[in-house]
């Protein structure tokens, strides 16, 4: 039950992204190595949400640019607006 919740929050914050705003641009996401969510290994990235970013990407017809960093990284860049979405972010009870 709680996978499915955190997957559907990250669904409802992926369809956030403003497509308008980013049509013709590529979708950057900011990401960290936390299997089985992502997974990078060297320059391929895969896992759960790197699929469904990819997939929503595609829908857009936006190429994605994942951009790698460490978790507080990650998180600020979210909050400054320099990435449109970090697909790991999930609602907790903290």
């Amino acid at each position: 039950m709680k996978k499915s919740i955190n997957i559907s929050y990250f669904i409802v914050a992926m369809l956030i992204v403003n497509a308008q705003d980013a049509l013709g641009e590529k979708l950057k996401a900011a990401i960290t190595n936390w299997p089985p969510w992502e997974i990078i290994e060297g320059t391929t990235y895969s896992g759960i949400e790197i699929d469904i970013v990819k997939a929503i990407a595609g829908r857009l017809n936006l190429e994605v640019e994942f951009i790698e960093c460490p978790w507080s990284r990650c998180l600020s860049f979210t909050e400054a607006g320099e990435v449109d979405i970090n697909p790991g972010l999930h609602k907790t009870e903290k």
